[in-house]
């Protein structure tokens, strides 16, 4: 069984960032089980508004030219949101702030393979959506 990366820290930040996305977006950040394959559902009046991928980066958002997310993530939550009309939102906190990308429509990806090489895990190797930073926009807080 492949282990879970996810642990007490990075749940914590992720918590945080979704307390502070929660509150600009005026909507609840609801946690969905590992089987979505995506992080949260954000609700709004009780009823659910989008699906949401949280990520936390220890650089700045100018760090590269494109955004590397697992292919199979991106492809989870075009499928989410297919299946239930909602959009998907990639939200990435960086050292410099916030930014948020929707991709279930014309945001284009760019098909490429990497990953994680430092923690010996040869599935941390895989078929990744290369998306442009100029796709994101800014989240004010």
């Amino acid at each position: 069984m492949r282990p879970m990366y996810e642990n007490a820290n990075t749940l914590k930040h992720e918590s945080t960032f979704a307390v502070d996305l929660a509150r600009a977006w005026r909507c609840l950040l609801v946690k969905v089980p590992v089987k979505y394959c995506i992080d949260m559902l954000a609700m709004r009046n009780g009823s659910p508004v989008a699906w949401v991928e949280l990520k936390n980066r220890d650089t700045s958002s100018n760090a590269f030219g494109e955004y590397m997310l697992s292919l199979g993530k991106w492809k989870a939550g075009r499928e989410l949101a297919t299946a239930t009309s909602l959009p998907f939102m990639l939200a990435v906190r960086w050292n410099d702030g916030d930014t948020c990308v929707r991709l279930d429509g014309e945001t284009k990806i760019r098909l490429g393979f990497g990953g994680r090489a430092d923690r010996g895990d040869w599935q941390d190797q895989e078929p990744m959506a290369f998306i442009p930073m100029k796709s994101f926009q800014r989240i004010q807080l």
